[in-house]
């Protein structure tokens, strides 16, 4: 009689226990780059030439540290799927970096990454362009978290 209803809860349970899971550890156990959560799907990134060769980038990040201790960590971007034809917006980013990034005990901050990127060493053309949910790395000594 309740053989649908079980079914449907335990399919349920295993779907969001484990974001769940994930989301208390950090809020509570997890020090580090460990306690830092990133919302990915906030995050945006401007791509504008300046001229021939330099490229303006700013990129908007939004992070925050559950943990009461400050933490110290470099930020990396990454191309998670690139079609062949894509020019890499995001791991260009890289040329200007590393870029450090503190937060002090339970703080939320939108961190503003802004560089200029010089393209005529890297042979690449004239572009410009927008990235939304911006992937990146966070490293701090040894540890590596790809968010």
């Amino acid at each position: 009689m309740y053989h649908n209803r079980m079914v449907l809860i335990a399919i349920l349970l295993a779907f969001f226990l484990p974001m769940e899971l994930v989301s208390a550890y950090q809020k509570t156990l997890a020090s580090g780059i460990h306690a830092v959560h990133y919302d990915r799907e906030n995050s945006h990134c401007r791509f504008e030439m300046k001229d021939d060769t330099t490229m303006s980038a700013s990129c908007d990040l939004p992070f925050e540290n559950y943990n009461n201790e400050t933490v110290q960590f470099n930020i990396e971007f990454y191309e998670k799927y690139l079609f062949e034809d894509e020019t890499p917006l995001l791991s260009l980013m890289n040329e200007g970096g590393p870029y450090k990034v503190m937060l002090h005990g339970k703080e939320r901050e939108i961190v503003t990454i802004e560089t200029e990127i010089d393209l005529s060493k890297l042979e690449v053309g004239s572009m410009s362009g927008e990235a939304w949910a911006v992937n990146v790395m966070i490293k701090d000594k040894g540890k590596v978290r790809k968010l």
